[in-house]
């Protein structure tokens, strides 16, 4: 019993065959269709996103910009320090 007919192309030699007017073409066709059709898309996801953007999904207000060295956190949030610059994580840890 034969799997592959003597006059059957494998795989490799299908790929081999293709000429480089075909695949240029190919590839222009793709990228015709995704410069015309791509537009579509990106508006039905801009349009997602701003209205996902006007509901905020953490339940806080946004915060100020700012350029003091310093934490700002929204209203009724506070912040502890975890651990400190160059402290060891466990009491074999190295020195820093």
């Amino acid at each position: 019993m034969t799997l592959l007919k003597e006059d059957q192309p494998t795989d490799l030699e299908q790929i081999i065959g293709l000429s480089r007017r075909g695949f240029i073409g190919a590839g222009a066709l793709c990228g015709a269709a995704m410069f015309l059709g791509g537009g579509l898309l990106s508006r039905s996801a801009l349009a997602t996103g701003i209205s996902a953007a006007s509901s905020p999904l953490l339940g806080f207000d946004s915060i100020k910009a700012a350029t003091t060295d310093s934490i700002s956190l929204p209203p009724g949030y506070r912040s502890s320090v975890l651990i400190s610059w160059g402290q060891p994580l466990h009491a074999a840890g190295p020195a820093f």
